[in-house]
């Protein structure tokens, strides 16, 4: 079931993921602009590096042609001034020449050209196009000076400057313009292709953004909106199935409480009652008082288990003495329903386990009880056996059934809490549907797990436990062949009970506990074996009352008015105050438990407690 904590675990991989999608996103796309902004930054420099050559070549030609036609007027009959003036002109066209033949030499002689002008850059050193236009700007200069050469020098002068401006140079420099165009058109071809580059890069961005930034997103936007509806259902689910639990949980209490109140009213009524009444009720009234103890501590059991709490506490457990003991206390139902009930060995079983003796015994309880309550006739065996599960050695216990079976539907809720397989059959045998969750979640806590290993329809069930046995089993010596289950002997138990009938004679104890109900009972049961009891109701007159008297033991409730336990035991112990002092209380977690233990009691006792636990965890300290 999907919790609010993985929802949240969600969120915050889904904000992970936009963030780390974005960021990839945005280092693909800066990287294709910064090439192409590249590309093209180079391509435009080609292209200005392209007119001004050709500006350069061009204005070049328009000097030359110039410069040739204004030869040709020096012949003619001009004035002084005139021809002056021409002369001046002449001289400004020869100097333009020579700044454009200065910008061609550093256009041709540049060295951070790209690679594509080098065929163009070879083709203008290999015509010694400066050569020339220096042969030129010399006669054009030769020209100007000519005034007191020959005649025929000086046409010769004009004539070598309109041959080379009409066929030389002219060819020459539309050759060059030629290639020049070439280039520029190659260049234009680029322009052109870095558009269409362009183009197809921003649809690739497009595409890399939506595969790894949207796409991504939406898919995890999807999966987690699936989870949240799942988380949904289950929660919807959950809540009525915890409805049904708490409707379930109301009959189960009021079902033993009816019949305590009951028992209770008819003893206040009747003026008589004899010996054998009294204890037939009592008997009724205990049975049912248990019952709801069982409930209880199921419920706190899976509240423990909800909140992570459940623990468990190896130490050297007897095997056979744990399964006497469960056999003895459980074959009383089988009993009623005249049902065999067996324990037996597969082989060589080890005689003492380190494991939890107490979650050990209440795994059994849960599924042998389980399997007698839904057989009606027939067998319900326990088989023992140590078997290797994925390479390591675990204690088994299969119990098998002559029972109703479980189908495949019910199997589906079977390990769930709050939930039972059959709910018509919750209404006849009853049940709160956390036995087998518990049992389960108790048996992984222990190095194992509990499954259904088989089951028929109308043919019973086989449920199987595996728990970790620990390094005690492991030992050769530690082994019995043959495990035998069997009752005490009620001459034996009559005979252990009757040792010592007053164990508490003359021993003082203080009772302190504010519901003076509780009080009453605790005296009764503590009178009843000898001892002489004080009473108190509240943490002052507990302190009065202990530091004035010499008591053997202290019984002290921990939530009180005005000074509670802890309150009580700090200023008890700060005081020099030297015996025993015992916790009576109704909270039972194992936190409580620890707390208590640091705060100096000797012992911690869960209220509701029955007389023979009471008296005998007190005589322990009495007579310690």
């Amino acid at each position: 079931m999907i919790n609010l904590e993985h929802v949240d675990s969600l969120v915050q991989k889904s904000n992970r993921r936009f963030f780390l999608f974005s960021f990839l996103a945005i280092a693909v796309v800066a990287l294709v602009s910064i090439v192409s902004l590249h590309y093209h930054r180079n391509l435009i420099r080609q292209q200005t590096d392209i007119q001004r050559l050709q500006r350069i070549l061009t204005s070049q030609l328009v000097d030359i042609l110039e410069i040739a036609r204004v030869a040709k007027t020096f012949n003619e009959d001009l004035a002084d001034d005139e021809r002056k003036q021409r002369r001046l002109a002449f001289l400004s066209l020869i100097d333009q020449l020579k700044e454009e033949k200065r910008k061609l030499t550093l256009w041709v002689n540049s060295s951070q050209k790209q690679e594509f002008f080098f065929e163009l850059q070879a083709s203008l050193k290999k015509a010694e196009i400066e050569k020339q236009i220096e042969q030129y700007l010399n006669k054009a200069e030769e020209l100007v000076q000519s005034n007191q050469a020959p005649l025929n020098e000086v046409w010769e002068d004009i004539d070598f400057l309109q041959s080379s401006s009409t066929t030389l140079l002219s060819d020459l420099f539309r050759d060059l313009e030629g290639k020049v165009l070439q280039v520029q058109k190659s260049v234009m071809t680029d322009v052109n292709r870095m558009g269409v580059i362009l183009v197809l890069l921003c649809v690739l961005e497009v595409v890399l953004v939506w595969a790894i930034v949207f796409k991504p997103l939406y898919s995890a936007i999807l999966r987690q909106h699936e989870r949240l509806t799942e988380a949904v259902l289950q929660a919807e689910s959950a809540s009525r199935s915890k409805t049904d639990f708490l409707a379930n949980i109301s009959h189960e209490i009021r079902t033993p409480m009816t019949a305590i109140l009951g028992h209770s009213e008819l003893i206040a009524r009747q003026k008589t009652v004899s010996a054998k009444e009294a204890k037939e009720t009592a008997a009724m009234i205990n049975q049912n008082a248990t019952h709801l103890l069982s409930l209880i501590d199921e419920i706190l059991d899976v509240s423990k288990i909800e909140a992570g709490k459940l623990d468990v506490i190896k130490e050297p457990v007897d095997l056979s003495q744990t399964l006497n003991e469960v056999f003895s206390l459980i074959n009383v139902k089988a009993e009623e329903k005249n049902l065999d009930l067996k324990f037996t060995n597969a082989g060589k079983v080890p005689k003492y386990i380190e494991s939890d003796p107490k979650r050990l015994k209440q795994i059994l309880f849960n599924i042998i009880g389980n399997a007698i309550k839904f057989t009606d006739k027939g067998f319900v065996h326990l088989s023992v056996s140590m078997e290797r599960i994925k390479s390591k050695k675990k204690l088994i216990f299969r119990i098998k059934d002559s029972g109703r079976g479980i189908s495949k539907q019910e199997l589906k809720r079977l390990f769930k809490p709050f939930s039972q397989a059959d709910t018509s059959l919750q209404r006849k045998h009853g049940g709160t549907g956390l036995g087998l969750v518990l049992s389960q979640t108790l048996a992984q806590k222990m190095g194992g797990n509990l499954w259904v290993e088989e089951t028929t329809k109308g043919r019973g069930t086989t449920f199987t436990i595996a728990v970790d046995p620990g390094k005690a089993a492991e030992s050769t010596k530690n082994t019995i062949s043959e495990l035998s289950t069997h009752l005490v002997n009620p001459q034996d138990e009559k005979a252990l009970s009757n040792e010592n009938d007053m164990p508490l004679e003359k021993r003082k104890i203080l009772v302190v506990d504010d519901a003076k109900e509780n009080a009453q009972i605790f005296k009764l049961y503590l009178e009843a074996v000898g001892a002489d009891i004080e009473l108190a109701h509240d943490g002052n007159e507990a302190l009065d009352k202990a530091f004035s008297n010499d008591f053997d033991v202290v019984l002290l409730d921990l939530q009180m008015p005005e000074k509670d336990g802890y309150q009580v035991i700090h200023e008890l112990k700060a005081g020099g105050y030297s015996a025993p002092i015992l916790a009576l209380t109704a909270h039972a977690m194992s936190e409580d438990i620890e707390r208590t233990k640091k705060a100096g009691f000797s012992a911690h006792i869960v209220k509701p407690v029955q007389a023979d636990q009471l008296i005998q965890t007190v005589s322990e300290f009495c007579n310690s």
